[in-house]
C-alpha cells in the first residue's frame, strides 16, 4: 500500500525488494567494507524504472540486462551460458536498439566525480584487511561462545533431531566457509535466547 501497488502488479514482488528487503541485504556483510569502496551502478533507480516499463514477458526474458550487455559490447550479449535455457532470444537481440549499434563511448562527455579522501597507502590498507578479520574472527567467537552455553539446555529440551544436532556440533568446530553454512550453529543460539526469555518454543 505504502508503494501504491497491488498484489497483482506483476512488478510488485519487485518493488517490495528493493524498497524492504533489499535494505535488509546491502552492508550485512559490514566488516568488509574496510577493505575499499563499493560501487553499484546496477541498483540505479532510473535503471529499476526503464526496466518495469518493459512489457512483462520481455522483463522475465532478461531484456534489461541483455541491453545492458549489447549497450556495452554486442560481444557481451551472445557469449554462450553453461545452460541453453539462459541465452537472450534471438527475437529480443534483433530488437535491440543497441543490436549492431553498441554505445560508443569516446562520444559521450562523462564528467570526472569528485572522490574525497586519498588512496590509503599500503600500510593503511593492511590495517583495514587486518581490522576486518579481526572483526569476523570476533564475531566467530560469540557465536561459539553462544553457542556452547545454549546447547545443554536446547538438546535436553528435545526440540530437534540428534541428527541436526550433532551437524550443529560439528559445524561449531570450524566455523569456517561463508556465513551461511553456520546456520545450524545459529539457530541452537536463537532458539536458547528465546528460551532464556521464557518464550513458549515448541
Amino acid at each position: 500500500a505504502d508503494l501504491d501497488l497491488t498484489p497483482d502488479d506483476p512488478f510488485c514482488m519487485q518493488h517490495h525488494y528493493l524498497n524492504f528487503r533489499g535494505r535488509l541485504h546491502y552492508g550485512r556483510n559490514w566488516y568488509h567494507l574496510f577493505r575499499g569502496q563499493n560501487y553499484t551502478p546496477l541498483l540505479s533507480p532510473k535503471l529499476s524504472r526503464a526496466a518495469f516499463s518493459l512489457p512483462v514477458a520481455d522483463y522475465k526474458a532478461s531484456k534489461p540486462s541483455m541491453d545492458i550487455l549489447a549497450a556495452l559490447d554486442n560481444t557481451l550479449a551472445v557469449i554462450p551460458f553453461e545452460l541453453d535455457d539462459k541465452f537472450f532470444s534471438s527475437r529480443l537481440l534483433e530488437a535491440s536498439p543497441f543490436w549492431g549499434d553498441p554505445v560508443d563511448f569516446s562520444k559521450i562527455h562523462i564528467p570526472a566525480k569528485r572522490v574525497f579522501g586519498r588512496e590509503p597507502e599500503l600500510e593503511q590498507a593492511d590495517l583495514a584487511e587486518r581490522e576486518g578479520t579481526h572483526l569476523a574472527n570476533a564475531f566467530r567467537m560469540a557465536l561459539k561462545s553462544n553457542f556452547d552455553r545454549y546447547l545443554p539446555e536446547v538438546r535436553a529440551a528435545n526440540f530437534l533431531e540428534a541428527g541436526y544436532l550433532q551437524g550443529a556440533v560439528e559445524d561449531a568446530e570450524t566455523l569456517t566457509g561463508r556465513p551461511e553454512k553456520w546456520r545450524r550453529v545459529a539457530h541452537i543460539v536463537h532458539l536458547g535466547h528465546f528460551m532464556e526469555l521464557g518464550v513458549q518454543v515448541s
